[in-house]
């Protein structure tokens, strides 16, 4: 007789589960241990790598301020202990571990550009304007240490430095002492920039939040004057001490009426910002070696009652109202033009050279003047076409100077002058020699002063009134808008007068 075979018991199949168990739990452990202990990886990392970004920015905010490589190290240790690093030290070039490198080392061979002379671009670059932070910190992990893994170690780097950059200044004030460096100096008056500005004045005034800036200075580093629209409309304003009205300044916006939405409440203000370097403080002095057509005594061109002739030294070009003249590029005491048509021809025109007035040495009140590829430089009486005296002017504030300086004006009369396009002077149309502190004056309306290019002049005022519209840059000692002006510079895309700023880059 067969027999029927019986089920197994649940006490059969609990055996087995239980051998299943004990198979797959070590694997079921594992990952556990990858859910939380990598989570916990994960977490550390990221705070490392905040504490690594912020102590790489902070030392590289203080090397662009002209700090030592060991207060920026100081510096990258307060902000490692602010972002929850506290049991990390970072050693200033001290190897792979734990270190701010300063040029960056590289040491994960991560083929960092910036450890060389040159960025991704093959732009030139200084390697110890950067910084590298390296931080490496031990894990202890719970759950995988049921598979052989007891601790775990994390390493974060960042490096940050300061390039040269723009979106396009429209203007940069350098005079730290300057009080104010920026002023609307009519209540009808406004300034509109399609681009930012920095002001390099330490007088004081409020914040963007409001807050008081103090200073020694008797004013406030920007003054926007009362115009019931808002007295300046730009991109971003940087400024090293404060503003006197926040509400004055609005972020520019082509698509509204007045160039700005006012009824955003956002104010592009950065108050107590770190002061701009001079983007052309290493520009070179205009010279027979770079440009200048120096034509020697006796050859000396000079024009007056509508004719021109020659002289031993530097002459003056005088042209009036029944005049026409073509002026070529070369070394004259002074150029006047109060009516007439002029046309100059592309290249460096130096003005000054024995000059012992208090008047202009460049002046244009009247006449059609138009040129292509011009730089006008306004230099001093004792100038030499070697370029000294003006190459010794370092980049210290004038003290005692023996030279008679004139003054750079343009007020009025139909002008178009454009910068040169190439060579060492690219792209500057209005030099002034750095210790010449004589104001400059642009005025007229849009539709008949039209002037392009760089305006440069380290330690002078640069006074704009009139309804001009200006695809330039002025980079100026201190800077005032008069009158009823509504002066709109155009500075977008532009890279001319670019200024360093810290970026964090790896």
């Amino acid at each position: 007789m067969r027999r029927t075979a019986q089920p197994r018991s649940g006490r059969d199949r609990s055996g087995a589960t239980l051998v299943f168990f004990a198979v797959v739990l070590p694997a079921l452990l594992a990952m556990i241990g990858l859910v939380l202990d990598g989570g916990l990886l994960l977490a550390t990392y990221r705070q490392a790598q905040n504490a690594a970004d912020a102590a790489a920015t902070a030392a590289a905010m203080d090397k662009f301020r002209g700090a030592t490589d060991a207060t920026a190290t100081a510096t990258a240790n307060t902000f490692m202990t602010t972002n929850g690093m506290s049991g990390v030290t970072l050693i200033l070039n001290g190897g792979s571990s734990n270190a701010i490198n300063i040029p960056p080392q590289d040491p994960g061979n991560t083929s960092s550009p910036y450890t060389s002379t040159a960025n991704p671009l093959n732009v030139p670059l200084d390697p110890t304007h950067y910084v590298e932070a390296i931080v490496t910190r031990p894990v202890n992990t719970f759950f995988i240490r049921a598979v052989g893994v007891s601790t775990s170690q994390i390493t974060a780097r960042a490096v940050a430095g300061y390039e040269p950059t723009s979106a396009g200044e429209g203007a940069i004030v350098l005079d730290p002492l300057a009080a104010p460096g920026l002023k609307i100096s009519n209540n009808n008056a406004r300034l509109v920039v399609n681009g930012a500005v920095t002001v390099n004045s330490q007088s004081g005034g409020v914040d963007q939040y409001g807050a008081s800036v103090s200073s020694t200075l008797n004013s406030e580093a920007v003054v926007t004057g009362s115009n019931p629209l808002a007295s300046i409309v730009v991109t971003a304003l940087n400024v090293v001490g404060g503003v006197d009205n926040l509400d004055a300044i609005r972020a520019y916006d082509a698509s509204f009426a007045n160039n700005y939405d006012s009824s955003n409440t956002d104010r592009p203000v950065l108050a107590r910002a770190p002061i701009g370097p001079d983007p052309f403080e290493t520009l070179a002095t205009p010279s027979s070696s770079n440009g200048v057509t120096d034509p020697g005594a006796g050859n000396y061109p000079f024009f007056k009652n509508g004719s021109w002739g020659t002289d031993a030294s530097p002459g003056d070009v005088s042209v009036g109202n029944s005049d026409t003249a073509t002026i070529n590029p070369g070394i004259y005491r002074s150029i006047a033009i109060t009516g007439g048509t002029v046309t100059f021809n592309p290249g460096i025109y130096v003005v000054g050279p024995g000059f012992n007035g208090s008047g202009n040495t460049f002046n244009i009140n009247g006449g059609t003047v138009t040129g292509s590829g011009v730089m006008i430089y306004n230099t001093g009486s004792d100038y030499t076409s070697s370029g000294t005296p003006d190459s010794s002017d370092g980049t210290v504030r004038p003290g005692s100077v023996s030279s008679n300086f004139g003054k750079m004006s343009i007020n009025g009369g139909s002008v178009s002058l454009t910068p040169p396009t190439s060579g060492t002077f690219t792209d500057i149309l209005l030099y002034q020699r750095r210790w010449n502190t004589n104001d400059i004056s642009v005025g007229g309306s849009s539709n008949d002063v039209n002037l392009a290019g760089i305006v440069y002049a380290k330690w002078a005022m640069m006074g704009l009134a009139g309804q001009g519209r200006y695809d330039a840059e002025f980079v100026v000692g201190s800077m005032s808008i008069s009158g009823n002006a509504v002066v709109t510079i155009n500075a977008t895309g532009k890279n001319n007068g670019r200024l360093n700023q810290v970026w964090l880059v790896e």
